[in-house]
């Protein structure tokens, strides 16, 4: 009886150191294991840089910026010099008028003739255009006849080279305005001839004027 209570105790001591062992063990365990899993790890090494994305959309274009103050002005130039003064013309005029009581002219010529009465001179001080201005009271004796007239200035034939005075065989006014080309300083004579081109036609010139004047050109 005694011995079994020996045995007995002795395996109830033995349980209980090994059950104590058990437990330390099992906390030296779990300290362990709970020390690696919050334990801090190794740096690892940097990785390799990526490849490099594709360019990125161009952003808009930003406000333009408010202009800035205007500088001041520069000083003034120094005035340049005066230019020549130009010939002067003092518009010089001359005119003739006849006025009989009635001319007749028959028959009229079939060459350039000068019309009697019908030329002045003129002197310019400077490049001039004349304006020569002749009128006159003319008419043909067979309707449909013509009467031409022209302007001279000196030997050359102004413009137009001649036009149409009438073709009527009633008596009316006619005139018209001849000019050069430009002429240069000096005296002119300024003369208006007519004629009608065909024989035998009678024409009549009567009351006529002729004014030249001389304007700066």
């Amino acid at each position: 009886m005694s011995e079994g209570k020996s045995l007995a105790g002795t395996s109830r001591t033995t349980f209980i150191v090994g059950l104590i062992i058990a437990i330390l063990i099992s906390s030296v365990a779990s300290t362990v294991v709970y020390t690696q899993i919050v334990g801090k790890g190794t740096k690892g090494d940097k990785g390799d840089t990526g490849p490099q994305g594709p360019t990125g959309l161009q952003g808009p274009k930003g406000d333009k910026g408010d202009t800035g103050p205007q500088g001041e002005q520069g000083l003034q130039g120094p005035q340049g010099l005066q230019g020549e003064q130009g010939p002067q013309c003092s518009i010089p005029s001359n005119a003739s008028y006849y006025d009989p009581m009635l001319i007749v002219i028959k028959p009229g010529p079939t060459d350039w003739t000068d019309l009697g009465e019908m030329s002045v001179d003129i002197t310019t001080t400077g490049n001039s255009r004349l304006l020569i201005m002749f009128s006159a009271e003319a008419k043909v004796e067979t309707p449909g006849k013509r009467i031409y007239v022209r302007a001279m200035v000196n030997e050359t034939v102004a413009i137009p080279k001649q036009v149409t005075l009438t073709t009527s065989d009633d008596y009316g006014a006619y005139s018209y305005v001849f000019y050069p080309p430009t002429v240069s300083a000096g005296t002119y004579t300024v003369t208006i001839q007519w004629n009608v081109w065909e024989p035998n036609v009678y024409a009549y010139i009567a009351s006529r004027t002729l004014t030249v004047v001389a304007l700066p050109a």
